[in-house]
């Protein structure tokens, strides 16, 4: 089984020129490696009114959604009660 990976800025930049140049989601998948649904899911999140935003635009809302949650230790507290007990 596949671990799964965040999209880096540069499969992002290939999005978005792949939707610039008017490709179809199945082809920007095959163009980075990456499933139909992860490009699907990328387009659909990183969207506004106007289309894809641009790829630096769409990874800092990307790190802004993912620093909201914390780190796994920090939501967990006997995670954080561990950690602690080995410092």
């Amino acid at each position: 089984m596949n671990k799964y990976t965040q999209l880096s800025c540069k499969e992002r930049v290939v999005i978005y020129n792949g939707k610039k140049n008017g490709l179809s989601i199945r082809e920007i998948a095959v163009s980075i490696g990456r499933s139909q649904s992860t490009v699907s899911r990328e387009l659909k999140r990183n969207s506004d009114f106007i289309g894809y935003l641009y790829p630096e635009k769409a990874q800092q809302v990307t790190d802004k959604r993912k620093a909201r949650h914390g780190t796994k230790i920090s939501r967990n507290p006997s995670l954080v009660r561990n950690t602690l007990s080995k410092n």
